[in-house]
């Protein structure tokens, strides 16, 4: 033990720096972004996860340090140990309860300050001097030039090597700092370095400095241009590459670049059958010389990567759409009526690309391509009687699939109890029906059963032990926050898919979409079929999982992160691969051993790998066929002859852990941070792992066994990111992976290469064959994710996406004085008669001023079935009042049968609890809506829609819908004041566009399309009010 005090010290201020470090079992990128963690601001700026168990293990070593070896074994030190890191952790989450930055500092001041309070003050002492001493090294030290970087190569797409083009970078991040405040190209450039190794892609190379900007944003926040303006360079690479226009351009170029790739993109969008050949009579040229490259340095981060992951035209996972041709391409769609067409849309380009005024989602999806479903939201009214019941739920279904939300208005359906004259029986009430509508939005939610195996950052999970913490692998073979999971009762059709390259059959809800091909001949070869693709014969789509049939495609996505791992090379790869094989290591992490015959390579390769490094082994079983390697964990370990045990853990012998092989419950898997690494080490990491655990099998095929469904899932995650889709069992004792003898492990394994692939590659998915398709029982409950950007994730037999309707997209509204008004309150309750529950829908009361008045006043309300005053739904204010009164008289005098009498508070009490207990229904008011509504003469109001901003008279034949815009109130404010002759200007264009709308539309069902050209109805809204109010 060195005397030097230090050298001591350094241990103890490892407490702190620990953290300074990159988890080991999570990429930077993906640790520095993930929410609800505390993370932590090196000096250099980059932002890590905070580890309180890597605190725990410095202060070990600190105290080892200062009382020496013997400390190890002390329960008196781990405890300490336990509550100094304790008190540490437990300070900066009192602070930061939901998460957030700490600087390194305040956590080396925290260290300091819980081991003076807990009266190790030798250890604080030469903690502070070290801190000191750290200062003055660092401030001696010039930040104004970037370190010298080592040598550095990346690797183009066609796997050549070339220099790391630094002028290039430094060209691309000053573009990106320019004018603004307190944002430096060379910090993001330093740390970007730091992250990038030899042989990186140049994807990556993008991805760095991306990351390396976002990670920034919490300590400055106009970094989140820079990283904007640092993803525009990838999203331009990208369209313009696919495009043919060229393969790079930064920033000052896109003005010579723009127009070509406006013309570029219509051409080859029309091709593809992307968007609407009318597109091509506009005057291309004048178009193009109108875009404004500069508006894309206005984007955010998030702004940009929303329309990159959402909005862009794509082909193929490719988006070949940039922004300022995004916002072209809407124009264009919105003006293609117009007499003077060009001028037209040059204007509504411009109030677009300025952010002044934007358009709904459904416009922005849709303007221009061939199905220009442009309005947001719609307004029906169901009729009392099957016929009528039934249509609206399948309209309900129709409009669905190319809208948004829908409102409903059931106040005119029969009460329960009431005479139905065809039968001579009595309705069951809506309830019944309201279920069904229920059961119908369910169903479009497509769902897994609850064990199928997800990619996760942390391994394959079963889908219903996914949460909102973790990371699943999406459709660009990125990982993607998880931001809901969905679990649903059913009894929906589930079909079981059987995929060649799978372990188990993929079992799902028929509606449920995957990303597949079809249209090809069963046994056609792939050679042929990747021609097929090449001519656009068949292409990758969304295809319900209930459609596939045998001979189809299904893709699975090639993971595309690469993280390496520092001291880390191809040799203790292969290591770390024999030893998860066929290795083992003790309890305690101390020692570890590998068996084998002493001829097989891989015994020979550990010999002579712990031979090169100075690590002292022995041989058991010598006299037999089999042998093993036994080895310590640590160079220079002595063992206790009277114990057994180690008392001093030496210098480790290994890069890696017992932590790094064995899960908690003693499982092997490869550890998330050896999940990533370039190929070479991860092909020698395949290496050893079939080494000791594989078998070749009919010259071309290798097997490779585990006990461990980890591991096995493992080989194949690995295998998947060398592009090779692996099938898989699993009977009682092992899990088996089958593995085709590519040539890159075919050299490794000394067997035949393999010259017939059966699958399909294509860009970033290898396609799979399905070999059957069947009905299956259907599971009790099911599950789904709501996943960032795309919403794709993969499981591992197939890419799927959350494609359905969004949960309870639709909103059923009933008025007050409906008989069946207290058990539609009650519908959300979780207690009850489930037969009768919609847990899934929305629902809202439509109260008329009369149910207020009497509750003012206490008095009764009395309930009908529309059946028996069927004009009451048409009525409001002075007429409605009239006429309920009259009706009320007619009950009390017996001319109606069937009615309820009750207090109007106690009603109103139960409206009030149910809305706190369950959120539901909703309060809307029948009469200010109808009395305010500029359409008294076209008929009455009957129902909002979801999201109850908007009032539209219904009818039998006539379906309201929502045309809407938003303008952004924010931009209109120049130097403390509203600008009127902007905001003038602003309305008359957007108004002018969202008419535009209402005659371009595509109209699932012909009364929507009656209904909007008969009353043209236009929600022009705004945002960005709270930002204006700022700025007045």
């Amino acid at each position: 033990m060195e005397s030097d005090t230090g050298s001591r010290i350094t241990d103890a201020t490892a407490a702190a720096e620990a953290v300074r470090r990159p988890p080991r079992d999570l990429s930077p990128a993906i640790a520095a972004t993930a929410p609800g963690q505390l993370r932590v601001i090196k000096r250099n700026g980059a932002v890590v996860v905070y580890d309180d168990d890597k605190i725990q293990i410095a202060l070990t070593k600190a105290f080892l340090a200062v009382e020496g070896g013997t400390a190890a074994a002390s329960s008196r030190i781990r405890e300490l140990v336990a509550s100094l890191s304790g008190v540490v952790t437990a300070t900066f989450h009192r602070r930061l309860p939901s998460g957030g930055t700490i600087h390194i500092e305040d956590i080396q001041d925290q260290v300091e300050l819980a081991l003076m309070r807990s009266g190790q003050h030798k250890v604080a002492r030469d903690y502070v001097l070290y801190r000191e001493e750290r200062a003055r090294v660092r401030a001696a030290k010039t930040t104004d030039d970037i370190a010298p970087l080592p040598e550095i190569h990346i690797t183009d797409a066609d796997g050549e090597r070339r220099p790391l083009p630094l002028a290039r970078i430094r060209t691309l991040a000053d573009e990106a700092c320019a004018g603004l405040d307190d944002v430096t190209p060379g910090r993001i450039i330093e740390e970007a370095l730091a992250n990038m190794y030899d042989g990186i892609s140049a994807a990556d190379v993008a991805t760095s400095l991306i990351m390396t900007a976002r990670t920034l944003v919490e300590e400055e926040p106009n970094y989140t241009h820079a990283a904007a303006r640092l993803l525009l360079d990838r999203l331009r690479s990208e369209a313009l590459s696919f495009l043919g226009v060229r393969e790079q351009a930064t920033q000052a170029e896109m003005t010579e670049v723009y127009p070509r790739a406006l013309a570029a993109f219509v051409d080859r969008g029309i091709e593809l059958e992307l968007l609407a050949p009318e597109l091509k009579r506009f005057d291309i040229e004048r178009l193009g010389a109108a875009l404004k490259p500069e508006r894309d340095l206005e984007f955010t981060y998030l702004g940009l990567q929303t329309l990159y992951d959402r909005y862009f035209i794509h082909w193929q996972d490719t988006r070949f759409e940039l922004p300022q041709v995004f916002f072209m391409r809407v124009a264009m769609g919105l003006a293609t009526q117009e007499d003077d067409r060009e001028a037209r849309a040059i204007e509504f380009y411009n109030l677009l690309s300025s952010f002044n005024y934007l358009s709904s989602t459904p416009t922005l999806f849709n303007a221009g391509t061939l199905r220009s479903q442009l309005s947001s939201c719609y307004l029906t009214t169901v009729s009392d009687d099957l016929d009528g019941i039934y249509s609206a739920i399948r309209d309900n279904a129709l409009l669905s699939k190319w809208a948004g939300g829908l409102g409903n208005d059931w106040t005119p359906v029969r009460a329960l109890g009431a005479y139905i004259k065809g039968t001579n029986g009595k309705s069951q009430g809506v309830v019944p029906f309201l279920k069904v509508v229920n059961d119908t939005a369910v169903a479009v939610n497509q769902c897994f059963a609850p064990d199928t195996r997800i990619h996760t950052a942390d391994g394959i999970k079963a889908i219903r032990d996914v949460t909102t913490d973790d990371l699943v692998l999406g459709r660009r073979g990125e990982y993607r926050q998880v931001l809901k999971t969905m679990t649903y009762n059913q009894t929906d059709a589930m079909v079981k898919v059987d995929v060649k390259h799978a372990a188990a059959p993929l079992c799902v809800t028929a509606g449920h979409p995957v990303w597949a091909i079809q249209g090809v001949p069963n046994g056609q070869s792939v050679d042929r079929t990747l021609g097929w693709l090449a001519k656009g014969k068949v292409r990758p789509a969304w295809v319900e999982a209930g459609e596939l049939r045998e001979g189809d495609y299904v893709a699975q996505a090639i993971p595309q992160e690469v993280v390496p791992v520092a001291g880390l090379d191809d040799d203790a790869a292969r290591l770390y691969g024999i030893l998860l094989g066929g290795g083992y290591c003790s309890e305690d992490g101390s020692e570890w051993s590998v068996g084998g015959n002493q001829d097989a390579g891989h015994i020979a390769f550990v010999q002579s790998y712990l031979e090169g490094r100075g690590v002292h082994f022995w041989m058991t079983d010598r006299g037999s066929r089999e042998c093993r390697i036994r080895w310590a964990d640590g160079i220079g370990l002595k063992r206790d002859g009277t114990t057994g045990r180690y008392p001093a853990a030496g210098r480790q012998t290994l890069p890696f852990g017992r932590e790094d092989i064995y899960d908690r419950d003693g499982n092997k898997r490869i550890a998330r941070r050896f999940a990533h690494l370039p190929e070479a080490q991860t092909l020698s990491l395949i290496e050893g792992l079939l080494q000791t655990a594989g078998k070749v099998r009919r010259g071309k095929e290798i097997i490779f066994a585990s006990e461990s469904e980890a591991l096995a899932e493992g080989v194949r995650y690995q295998m998947l990111r060398q592009g090779v889709p692996t099938a898989g069992t699993s009977p009682r004792r092992a899990h088996e992976v089958h593995i085709p003898a590519v040539r890159a492990i075919a050299c490794r394994m000394n067997c035949q290469v393999l010259t017939k692939r059966d699958w399909v590659p294509l860009g970033n998915w290898v396609f799979s064959p399905v070999r059957g398709t069947g009905a299956m029982t259907p599971t009790p409950f099911v599950c789904d994710l709501k996943v960032e950007g795309d919403e794709s994730y993969m499981t591992t037999v197939a890419l799927a996406h959350n494609g359905g309707k969004r949960k309870g997209a639709v909103c059923a509204y009933i008025e007050t004085w409906h008989l069946d008004i207290e058990e539609f309150l009650e519908l959300r309750k979780n207690t009850g008669d489930d037969r009768r529950r919609t847990h899934d829908m929305n629902t809202a009361n439509w109260v008329p001023d009369l149910f207020m008045k009497r509750v003012f006043e206490d008095g009764d309300w009395t309930l009908f079935s529309p059946s028996d005053v069927p004009d009451l739904h048409d009525l409001y204010g002075a007429a409605f009042e009239a006429r309920y009164s009259a009706y009320e008289k007619m009950a009390e005098e017996g001319e109606i049968k069937l009615h309820k009498k009750v207090r109007a508070q106690a009603l109103w009490r139960k409206m009030l609890s149910m809305l706190f207990e369950t959120g539901h229904p909703w309060l809307t008011f029948k009469d200010p809506c109808n009395i305010r509504s500029p359409q008294q003469h076209a008929g009455v109001v009957h129902s909002s829609n979801l999201c109850t901003e908007i009032t539209l008279n219904t009818a039998g034949d006539e379906i309201a819908v929502c045309n809407l815009g938003s303008v952004n109130l924010a931009r209109h404010i120049e130097d403390g004041k509203l600008d009127d002759r902007k905001l003038r200007k602003t309305v008359r264009t957007a108004v002018r566009m969202l008419d535009n709308v209402i005659d371009i539309n595509y109209y699932a069902v012909p009364q929507a399309r009656k209904s909007n050209m008969l009353h043209r109805p236009v929600g022009l809204g705004i945002m960005g009010f709270q930002d204006a109010l700022y700025k007045l």
